[in-house]
């Protein structure tokens, strides 16, 4: 399904909307049902709903507003499910019974926004407010193209002391390969359908460059099935227009060709230019210029799909002008560095470049102090958790019950409730153990400053009104209903990872018209990007203009702010070590006894690991951090040693800290690596530091595109792997499992007599199972 979400922020305070395509093969139920089973922080957050029907799908918004009361409308699978959606009354949108659903639609090649078709909801003002601006459907569209953008990794990321040498021998910072983006039919009916009002009387279609033609053809099949016209021809560019005799005449023969394929008499032939992107806008100008010149009878509009650069020579679906990555650079820039040339036939690089990271202390510091704080007996790896929700995996869990009895946590958490101002009327909280002590607590120190707050617990504040909770929502929703505009509301949750209870609290109280100001507060808040936490630091944070005579801001504070990957089954290292030793069983019907004890330790998710997080061969003494790391002391748990480590990489994963691309996935033609010889060889050589590194690091962020260094990496994996130094050949079976996990190379044959033969024997099980 093809769906993303977005937020509106143009002139009112910031909203949350989710936008999803229909499928004629769906009822309007079944779509519901599918973005309610899909990301659960893309629906949580969502104050509105936008469903789009197939591109090839038209009509008027009368006809939307006739299908709405069961009134004769134009027919289409899109507007017959809504009727017969509506025809149920709220029944159809049970899953969504408080969120209101809009629909993004074309009339006649106009985009337009409907009302809301929820008919068991009335949308709060600010949602209306925001989808009734004209910058509505814009923000859409950028969203959208973005999203596709970033799907696709069409950015061709900057790179340190380098610049890009594109077609146009114009330098540029980064390059966009418009031509990723054709990755899904969905994507491709995504850019037809905001190319629509750019195509209404085209009776043909010229490209700048044959690496969009899935679009440009699409397109043509799209209009034939819209108003019925014949296919339209598509023509492209060859090559990019430098005003050479070569390129003129390769266009030349492209506008004959559009020309004849539009027999029109004497008339001028509608024809769209859709430029891929543009930087100047140079082409308009060489194509108006060369029409001209052969006296040709064409009508050519333009339109770009991107605009990187500053210009008004055509309008753009899409403006990333102002985005950094595509910033002028500068003489010095261009002079000092070094190019990278973009192919001109297949418009791409042609090979790729390693940018290497260190880890540094400045990246260690703040996992450093939580640890100062609280101590190093918080963290566990590999653990299920089971609240007031569905259970939830964390390869990197804090025990949130142990961490709240700490002193240094409850002396802060008493002083931040104590000055709260006004005291809170109400404290919500979910229904787990954890948020039930904090209310607890909160309501004491309010109660011990003559303060009285009653305390309510609910999971999402979705109040249904049904039995069996009928007697107790209702007590809630009555509560809630005497908090006047002077009052305040204390709403505690342990911790905050991706924001969806809170936001959905909030969208909830919104449409309880609470109107009290909002203290949201946290025991810790450890996003996977500390960005997140402040967006929605903000989005909570709103307060109704009206409201603001007497509060400021709601206020949204956590005990203690980290960064932690969020990684869930599929991430999680220890989840993928033990489907590894599955697959053994099931290839030899039986494991060695070493890793069958391992497979049954994995396999217990509800205590977590601790101490045990690394494989050692038999006899060995588990993995410690010697005197003097950076990370942390030296009677840190294994569990407490990963969770620094996995900290400091997902800072280098969200945050810029110079002109580097992010540590992260390979983009074309850029490859960010960790520099190998630092945690295999000379700076960090404690093995569990080594081993946590391998752990933490995904593939892409160990191995090297380019091959010499990448052998130098792995002969320094084979230099540990047949080490016979305790403290490196401790780390022998961590190795082997990097390498059955991809993250490296070993070549070192399993027979190879400086091998122990426990060592030897799982290596050459590991190859078994990857031949």
């Amino acid at each position: 399904m093809h769906q993303f979400s977005l937020t509106l922020d143009t002139d009112l305070p910031p909203i949350q909307v989710l936008v999803a395509q229909f499928s004629s093969e769906q009822t309007l139920p079944a779509l519901l049902e599918l973005i309610y089973d899909g990301p659960e922080h893309s629906r949580r957050r969502a104050s509105a709903i936008v469903l789009r029907p197939a591109v090839t799908e038209h009509f008027t918004p009368d006809d939307l507003i006739a299908a709405q009361k069961g009134a004769e409308h134009k027919p289409g699978s899109f507007i017959d499910a809504v009727a017969e959606a509506c025809a149920t009354g709220p029944k159809a949108f049970e899953r969504f019974d408080g969120v209101p659903i809009f629909v993004l639609h074309s009339d006649n090649f106009a985009h337009r926004l409907s009302g809301n078709i929820n008919p068991g909801v009335v949308p709060p003002s600010l949602v209306l407010g925001h989808l009734a601006a004209p910058r509505a459907l814009d923000a859409i569209r950028d969203r959208e193209l973005n999203e596709i953008v970033e799907r696709s990794r069409a950015i061709l990321m900057p790179v340190e002391g380098s610049y890009y040498d594109p077609p146009s021998a114009k330098p540029i910072r980064s390059f966009l390969r418009v031509g990723n983006i054709q990755y899904s039919r969905q994507a491709v009916d995504a850019i037809a359908f905001w190319l629509l009002p750019h195509v209404a009387a085209a009776r043909a279609i010229l490209i700048d460059t044959w690496s969009i033609s899935s679009l440009a053809f699409n397109l043509s099949r799209i209009l034939t099935l819209y108003d019925g016209r014949t296919p339209i021809p598509v023509e492209m560019l060859t090559q990019y227009q430098d005003r050479s005799s070569e390129a003129q005449a390769a266009l030349l023969e492209a506008l004959d060709r559009l020309w004849s394929d539009c027999p029109n008499g004497n008339e001028q032939i509608p024809v769209t230019c859709i430029v891929s992107a543009t930087q100047t806008g140079s082409l308009v100008g060489v194509l108006r210029d060369e029409i001209e010149t052969a006296c040709l009878p064409i009508d050519m509009s333009f339109v770009a799909l991107f605009k990187l650069g500053k210009t008004d020579a055509l309008p753009p679906l899409c403006d990333l002008s102002e985005v950094p990555e595509f910033a002028p650079l500068t003489e010095a820039m261009i002079e000092e560095g070094s190019a990278i040339h973009i192919d001109p036939q297949v418009y791409f690089p042609l090979v790729y470049q390693d940018v290497e990271f260190e880890l540094r202390i400045p990246l260690a510091k703040n996992f450093g102090v939580f640890v100062e704080r609280f101590g190093t007996r918080i963290v566990s790896a590999h653990r299920d958790q089971v609240s007031d929700g569905s259970p939830r995996h964390h390869a990197v869990h804090l025990d949130m019950a142990a961490l709240i009895d700490q002193p240094a946590f409850i002396a802060a958490f008493e002083s931040d409730i104590a000055g709260l101002d006004p005291p809170p009327k109400a404290i919500l909280t979910p229904q787990h153990d954890v948020a039930r002590i904090l209310g607890e607590r909160a309501q004491a120190v309010l109660a011990a400053k003559s303060h009285y707050a009653v305390h309510l617990q609910h999971p999402t504040l979705h109040l249904r009104g049904e039995e069996p909770l009928l007697e107790a929502e209702a007590h809630i929703r009555d509560t809630l209903a005497t908090l006047g505009v002077q009052d305040s509301l204390l709403i505690l949750d342990d911790c905050f990872i991706t924001g969806d209870r809170l936001t959905g609290y909030q969208m909830r109280l919104r449409q309880l018209n609470v109107r009290a100001r909002l203290n949201y507060r946290v025991a810790v808040a450890r996003p996977d990007d500390m960005q997140r936490w402040a967006q929605c630091r903000t989005m909570l944070g709103w307060r109704d203009p009206a409201d603001k005579k007497v509060h400021a801001r709601n206020s949204v504070e956590a005990i203690h702010e980290i960064c932690l990957p969020n990684w869930q089954e599929t991430g999680c290292p220890w989840c993928a070590e033990a489907a590894f030793y599955r697959r053994m069983l099931k290839e030899k019907g039986a494991l060695p006894a070493q890793f069958q004890d391992r497979l049954d330790r994995l396999n217990d998710r509800d205590n977590g690991l601790v101490d045990d997080l690394f494989l050692v061969p038999l006899g060995a003494k588990p993995l410690t951090l010697y005197r003097g790391s950076i990370f942390l002391p030296p009677s840190a748990p294994q569990a407490t040693v990963f969770a620094a480590i996995s900290s400091a990489l997902q800072q280098m994963r969200t945050v810029a800290v110079d002109t580097r691309p992010r540590l992260g996935p390979r983009r074309y033609p850029i490859a960010t690596v960790l520099t190998a010889h630092e945690y295999l060889q000379d700076v960090y050589k404690d093995s569990i530091l080594r081993a946590a590194v391998l752990r933490a690091a995904r593939g892409e962020e160990l191995r090297y595109t380019n091959e010499r260094a990448e052998n130098e990496r792995t002969a320094m994996v084979e230099h540990l792997l047949i080490s016979a130094k305790p403290d490196e050949s401790d780390l022998t079976l961590e190795l082997i499992l990097a390498h059955a996990g991809h993250k490296c190379r070993i070549d070192t044959p399993a027979d190879d007599p400086k091998l122990d033969p426990a060592v030897a024997a799982f290596l050459a099980d590991v190859r078994a199972l990857l031949a």
